[in-house]
């Protein structure tokens, strides 16, 4: 299996607490219209709702000097034809970083591991 630890990131699998950072992460008002809801401010249980619904993986990227810096979600894998999504969220402040960058890199290569893939859709 691939690992969760890269250079200068990890991936922690979202749990309870890793949520909690997650949604307030995608009501940044520079983030608000490009995740899931497209500006839309969902209930917690309905954000929890759509944030699991064809969820396959689902990482917090935490720097190794910083703390959380954004999100990698893995969602709508079809066997069949060996096809995932990448959804990529990075917190404005580390922008430039590369961090998230990294983390998506882990990601790949954790669902590369983890599942027949022929592809990965950003």
């Amino acid at each position: 299996m691939a690992d969760l630890l890269g250079r200068r990131v990890r991936l922690v699998p979202v749990g309870p607490a890793e949520q909690e950072y997650v949604f307030q992460l995608e009501r940044h008002p520079a983030l608000i219209t490009r995740w899931r809801g497209r500006g839309m401010v969902l209930s917690p249980s309905e954000a929890a709702r759509t944030f699991w619904a064809g969820c396959a993986a689902a990482f917090v990227v935490v720097g190794v000097d910083s703390g959380p810096v954004g999100c990698v979600h893995l969602s709508n894998f079809e066997p069949v034809n060996g096809c995932i999504e990448l959804s990529v969220l990075g917190d404005p402040r580390f922008e430039g970083a590369g961090l998230v960058v990294e983390g998506a890199g882990l990601a790949i290569d954790y669902a590369i591991d983890a599942w027949p893939l022929r592809k990965v859709y950003f």
